[in-house]
């Protein structure tokens, strides 16, 4: 049976337990450490230097190369920090990494194994950094962010499969509202949707790739219409190669997207209907005054239905939307941008810089069909 190790630092400090004074070579340790931090090789040597490390008023662990072999829920601040060659491996893990706690700091950690990455659950101020979570087959996710606030750097996620109808996800946004911070990152190679946002929450991704996912590049779903709020700005990105849909946005959540591209929509069908669209975005408060959708200075290319679509739903004129510096380049496809259910601004396309599409986009008669089917959590 794999261990499952509870961190707490509510331990007896005890004056034997002392934090190493000078870490050993090969870990960048967060200035919270103060350049101390107990040292771990495998399971056991993990559960003593937890102990040590509270006792010590460190609360940080480095561990060495090789492999951790079990599960570990952070119940209490805690840094766990691997070597920064990579060498650090969890495996055998079956429900994974489990923080519930503030302040938390994982960094320099590869997970080899098992059917869960990480997941974080009502912490906020948690810092993930430099993980790399490869090779598994996930009934789920491999990253799970509930009602927390989490900053991403360096993230890997790849060649991850689906361990069942509703698995092979890279990561889910879900529970109350979490701030989540996704920089320099890399989801490539899963079997469905890179990352699910389900519910209000502001989400900003920067310098990151989301490419060959299965299902979607990035899901947004905020279907409450009593609730305001949602916002998600995707800054200097690539979208690459993702299957029926590269962004898609249900609901009352906002889209800021700048400086980015969207190469290569590959098509699916879906209920006896092929799709292949850049950007789909089906909300309300598309008549709204406040700005809901903007694009700025992005490039849409490869895609087989569409570039954009933009569904208002209650046939009122888009007031919330804002393009600027758009070109739409495609040797296939059908569509530049489709403003369907509503009424389209005049001057709404007078940012697109290029658009091959523009007389099929107003001789469009009937609304194309779009995926409208909730992503489970």
């Amino acid at each position: 049976m794999k261990k499952l190790l509870f961190l707490t630092i509510g331990i007896f400090c005890s004056l034997l337990f002392s934090c190493n004074e000078n870490p050993p070579d090969g870990f960048d340790l967060p200035s919270v450490c103060n350049n101390k931090c107990e040292v771990a090789g495998d399971m056991n040597e993990f559960k003593d230097a937890v102990t040590i490390a509270a006792a010590g008023f460190s609360n940080c662990i480095c561990l060495k190369s090789g492999d951790i072999i079990g599960d570990v829920v952070v119940g209490k601040q805690l840094n766990i920090i691997g070597k920064n060659d990579g060498t650090t491996h969890f495996s055998g893990i079956e429900s994974g990494m489990f923080v519930v706690a503030d302040n938390t700091t994982i960094k320099n950690i590869n997970i080899v194994s098992g059917e869960h990455g990480i997941t974080v659950s009502k912490a906020q101020n948690v810092t993930l950094d430099n993980i790399e979570i490869s090779g598994i087959s996930t009934k789920t996710s491999v990253l799970r962010i509930e009602s927390s606030s989490v900053s991403v750097k360096n993230l890997k996620i790849r060649n991850i499969s689906a361990g069942s109808l509703y698995g092979g996800r890279g990561i889910v946004v879900t529970g109350n509202s979490s701030d989540v911070k996704i920089e320099t990152s890399e989801i490539d190679n899963i079997d469905a949707t890179g990352l699910i946002i389900n519910g209000i929450h502001d989400v900003n991704i920067s310098q990151s790739i989301f490419s060959n996912c299965g299902f979607a590049g990035v899901w947004v779903q905020n279907l409450n219409e009593n609730k305001e709020g949602g916002n998600l700005k995707i800054i200097d990105s690539d979208l690459e190669n993702n299957a029926a849909v590269s962004i898609e946005v249900l609901g009352r959540s906002a889209l800021n997207i700048e400086r980015s591209t969207i190469k290569g929509v590959e098509k699916r069908e879906i209920s006896m209907e092929v799709v292949g669209d850049g950007i789909v975005m089906k909300n309300s408060s598309l008549s709204e005054k406040a700005k809901i959708l903007s694009v700025k200075d992005v490039q849409i290319s490869g895609f087989e239905r569409a570039a954009i679509i933009l569904d208002g739903e209650n046939g009122k004129e888009l007031k919330a939307a804002s393009i600027s510096g758009l070109k739409i380049l495609n040797e296939s496809g059908n569509f530049g941008l489709i403003i369907q259910n509503a009424v389209e601004p005049q001057d709404l396309r007078a940012g697109i810089l290029e658009n091959p599409f523009t007389e099929n986009d107003k001789t469009l008669e009937e609304p194309l069909y779009l995926i409208e089917s909730i992503e489970m959590q």
